[in-house]
């Protein structure tokens, strides 16, 4: 009804049942960005998820 077309997650990696969860829900990896999340003192890789949600055409 809002026009929601695409459902994004990120993952600051290592997380091992993140990603299964995401790829359980339908959602597929898109990219994964090199140190760029700062957490509990550590520079971490952030994983792009990605789920199609509606139809993307010109209607």
């Amino acid at each position: 009804m809002q026009g929601v077309r695409s459902a994004h997650g990120k993952v600051t990696e290592p997380n091992e049942k993140s990603d299964k969860l995401h790829l359980a829900m339908g959602f597929r990896l898109v990219g994964v960005m090199d140190n760029v999340g700062f957490k509990l003192g550590q520079w971490r890789d952030v994983a792009h998820y990605e789920k199609l949600l509606g139809d993307f055409s010109c209607a």
